[in-house]
């Protein structure tokens, strides 16, 4: 295998987060920018395996708790499903936009091409119906505009970041992006690659992670796009040197966030609806445990 190794884009990025995260001497974006994302993105989709899944819809009347949040729409404009993947004894949550035109099956298969090291920290999946891709509270959200890999790997190193380390070692342990080794990577180097990779520390980890996994996996790497990738190369791999070890194919999942409880999607009585399904954890997997007051990360562009 390759060694994590980025690129660059033109991404611009949002983000809810405390101001002690804002990097104060920002880096220049590199030259020349990239400016050709869906195909090389489509080259990265295509590298990554698809693993396969099952798909069971959620009991009639029910959805789970966070299906649309922060969207706009009611829980009652979504389907819900469980996705079980070969490479997770759990199910993932994943609630699709009845009007959004993106197919389950699509969504089953691109979500299932982020490796289980990664998708592991991602508690639920929703695919709304208007612009907005975010992670909020340890829910991605994604959009039609948005369907693309390099989104959904963007939004998910955010949960690696904010997740892993209080899971592994303790809640208040802090994070990649904001811990010294991340700093002193992104300053020894000349350039980030992207306007989203120099205003915030959170955005310039997770700004890594599509372009660790294209240099990774799709063959030539970074250089067939961006010849001067060393710029930022630091950074780069001390991305692949704390969180590598997650992104690699194959395995199965370590951890899991636990699920939502299920939700009424109507004012239709108890007793037309049935008895509430159960969206507990039936194995003995571990369950992360999640830090109060998480910032929410809004991709625009």
């Amino acid at each position: 295998m390759r060694s994590l190794i980025a690129s660059s884009g033109l991404f611009f990025l949002s983000v809810a987060a405390q101001a002690s995260h804002t990097i104060d001497n920002p880096l220049p974006v590199i030259t020349p920018q990239f400016n050709s994302p869906s195909t090389v993105w489509n080259d990265l989709s295509d590298a990554l395996p698809v693993v396969p899944s099952t798909i069971e819809p959620f009991e009639s009347g029910y959805s789970f708790a966070s299906c649309g949040a922060g969207t706009g729409d009611g829980v009652e404009e979504y389907d819900a499903y469980n996705i079980f993947y070969d490479d997770c004894p759990e199910p993932w949550q994943v609630c699709l936009h009845k009007d959004n035109g993106i197919s389950l099956d699509s969504v089953a298969e691109m979500f299932g091409k982020v490796p289980v090291g990664f998708r592991q920290y991602v508690r639920d999946l929703t695919v709304g119906n208007n612009s907005v891709a975010f992670w909020k509270n340890t829910s991605l959200v994604m959009s039609p505009n948005f369907w693309r890999i390099y989104v959904m790997i963007h939004e998910s190193t955010h949960a690696v970041d904010l997740l892993s380390t209080a899971d592994l070692i303790a809640l208040d342990a802090g994070t990649y992006s904001d811990s010294q080794e991340w700093r002193d990577a992104y300053y020894s180097d000349k350039s980030v690659p992207t306007t989203g990779s120099n205003y915030l520390w959170e955005e310039s980890f997770a700004e890594m992670g599509p372009r660790a996994f294209y240099d990774w996996y799709v063959e030539g790497g970074l250089a067939n796009f961006q010849p001067n990738w060393s710029e930022f190369e630091n950074q780069l791999s001390t991305f692949k040197s704390l969180v590598g070890h997650r992104a690699q194919l194959g395995g199965t999942c370590e951890f899991r966030v636990a699920n939502e409880p299920a939700v009424p999607t109507s004012s239709t009585s108890r007793r037309r609806r049935g008895p509430a399904p159960d969206t507990s954890f039936k194995s003995d997997i571990r369950v992360i445990r999640v830090p109060d007051n998480l910032p929410t990360f809004e991709f625009t562009e």
